[in-house]
Formats: C-alpha cells, sequence, structure tokens
C-alpha cells in the first residue's frame, strides 16, 4: 500500500461493513483507527498483528480518524493492553473520556434531529427500536493526547502532518506524509460510497458563539429540541478542496479500496453534491416546498434511504441549494419548510 504501512482489516457489527485499520511499522508501532469494541475485532487485530510479527502488546500509539464507533470503539481496551498513547482531534479526549455516555448523547441528538426536521415519529421510534444498542460498541479511553490542524506526529523513520477536514464528523483529520505522497483519511475520502455529511452534536467544549448547545445537560435530559446545527456537507466540500490542494499521491481510506487520484476522486464528489442539489431543486419546483423529512421520502418514495443518514444527505443538500441561493427556507411554528427561490 505505501512504504511501511500496512491494511489490517477487520470486521464491524454495522452495515457498513468491514473497516480499515492501518499499521504504520515504525516506531512506534502505530494504528491508525480501532475498529468496533468487540470481542471479534479485539480477536482479529491480535491475530492480524501476528501475521506481521507482532503482539498487541507492542502497539505504541493509536490515531483516531473520526469519532465514529466502527473507527475508535475499539480505542480504550487497545490502549489499557498495550499502554499506547491514544491520538485524536481537539475535543476527543473529553469524547473519549466516557465513550458510552458520548455515543448516548449523539443518539439522542439524532432523535431530535429527526423530529425537528418532520421526521414522523413512527419512523423515528422504529428506527430506534431497530437499532443495536451502540453504547455498547463504544469505550472509555481516560488519557488520550488532542491535535489540531497543523500539527505534526514525529516517528523516527517519518513525520505525518496532521490536517482537520471537518463533514463526516466534526473530528475529522487525515494524516499527510509528505515525503511519500500518502495520506491516511479514515472517510473523508473514500473509493466506493460518498462519505456521509453526517450531523453531530458539537464536540465536549463550548458551543459555537450565539447558538444553543445541543449537547448541554438541558438538551441531554430532553428538555429542548435541536434548534441550531453546522453544516455538515458544505464543511465537507469545503474541506475536500483544501484536501485537493494537497498534492498528494494517493488516500488510504477507512473503508474499501485506496484512492489512487486524490484529484479525480475529490472532482467526482463535488460533481455529485451538484448534481444532487439539482435533482432536489427539480422536486422544490415541481412539487413545492417541503420539510428536510418530507422532502427524503420524496426522494426516495420506496424508503430506501436510511432514516437518519439520508436525512443527514437531505439537509446538506438543502444548505447547498441555500447557500448558492436556489433555495429559501422558512421557520413557523412545525419543521423548517424550503422552497426554491
Amino acid at each position: 500500500m505505501a512504504e511501511g504501512i500496512g491494511l489490517l482489516r477487520v470486521d464491524t457489527p454495522f452495515l457498513v461493513g468491514p473497516v480499515n485499520v492501518w499499521l504504520i511499522e515504525d516506531d512506534p508501532l502505530t494504528l491508525v483507527d480501532t475498529g468496533a469494541n468487540t470481542g471479534t475485532t479485539l480477536l482479529q487485530l491480535r491475530s492480524l498483528l501476528a501475521e506481521r510479527g507482532h503482539g498487541l502488546a507492542d502497539v505504541g500509539r493509536i490515531v483516531v480518524t473520526h469519532q465514529h464507533l466502527d473507527h475508535m470503539g475499539l480505542a480504550g481496551p487497545l490502549a489499557a493492553i498495550s499502554g499506547a498513547e491514544v491520538v485524536g482531534f481537539t475535543g476527543m479526549d473529553a469524547y473519549l473520556a466516557d465513550g458510552p455516555a458520548s455515543a448516548l448523547r449523539e443518539e439522542r441528538f439524532d432523535r431530535d434531529l429527526m423530529r425537528h426536521h418532520g421526521t414522523s415519529e413512527d419512523t423515528v421510534l422504529g428506527w430506534w427500536a431497530a437499532r443495536p444498542d451502540t453504547r455498547g460498541f463504544a469505550s472509555e479511553a481516560p488519557d488520550v493526547r488532542t491535535v489540531a490542524d497543523g500539527d505534526v506526529l514525529e516517528f523516527a523513520g517519518r513525520t505525518l502532518h496532521v490536517h482537520h477536514r471537518p463533514g463526516h464528523s466534526p473530528s475529522d483529520l487525515v494524516l499527510h506524509d509528505r515525503e511519500r505522497g500518502t495520506l491516511l483519511v479514515g472517510d473523508h475520502l473514500l473509493d466506493g460510497h460518498p462519505p456521509v455529511p453526517v450531523i453531530h452534536p458539537p464536540l465536549p467544549g463550548a458551543a459555537p458563539l450565539g447558538l444553543p448547545d445541543p449537547a448541554s445537560p438541558a438538551a441531554i435530559a430532553g428538555e429542548r429540541s435541536v434548534t441550531a446545527r453546522g453544516s455538515a456537507l458544505l464543511d465537507l466540500r469545503a474541506s475536500l478542496r483544501r484536501t485537493r490542494g494537497l498534492g498528494a499521491a494517493v488516500a488510504l481510506t477507512g473503508h474499501g479500496d485506496v484512492v489512487p487520484d486524490i484529484v479525480a476522486n475529490v472532482d467526482r464528489r463535488l460533481a455529485e453534491h451538484d448534481a444532487a442539489a439539482e435533482r432536489l431543486l427539480a422536486e422544490l419546483v415541481a412539487r413545492g416546498p417541503g420539510s428536510a423529512g418530507e422532502l427524503r421520502l420524496r426522494v426516495a418514495p420506496n424508503g430506501r434511504s436510511h432514516p437518519f443518514f439520508g436525512l443527514c444527505d437531505v439537509l446538506g443538500t438543502l444548505d447547498q441549494l441555500v447557500d448558492e441561493g436556489a433555495a429559501t427556507t422558512t421557520t413557523d411554528d412545525g419543521p423548517p419548510r424550503y422552497a426554491a427561490r
């Protein structure tokens, strides 16, 4: 794949399927992502490391590319076994200090978001009932080293430059080996299906100035609905353009195959976003305004879109249309409604 980097592909309990864990055979021996917190994943990692002449206890560093459980759920147990330092983006120290509680906060946020944007209660409750209890796939990592955009991770034989790339989640980061032209990207770039612009509560810490914090104790207790959010898709599009300009040759991804041409991949994703915006605008023109929850069903009338991730996709596309001046949004007593301008 790349000099000194090996692929350890492990199973997950999620519909997304296997996840790519990357092993950097340098000093310190480093895992980039871990898989979910399951006994199967731990045994698979132990076996795959042994095939390369290493043990779990040899791992000296664990880098978390982003806050999704298929990528960082096992970080706590692995760190406890090996004594490895855990590295994540700013805010991931508080997030991972109590991973199950963070997972629960996100699940409550997801349900509030769906209700706020017009998803029926039957759909919300049905989606919730059909989900596994994701808290069981999280873990606690009490001692996390945080990094920010522009930081570096030093090894005996390489330097990795840290770049913050929000969009798929607020905590996404990529690691750039400039000497070898390689990026470790988690789910920021994927060769197969496009990354979903997943809407999240803010990372632990202060909310942006002037915005209510959906992760506050009041919100967690159900005392206040979701009233403010960032735009995951607009963040993702900006992040993709920044990644395009890095000049890296190949991306080692969080799922599936590597991305052999980063510029072509970014251009394809941006074109996909533009095409989705054209389709949704045509729907608004043809059939009139609607909430994001209604529009999710209108663009996928047979229910083929995922209740939550499909809503994130539609909200992202609506954000793009509003940002480009092609649509407007109004909020009265009910869910926000969108219309063609």
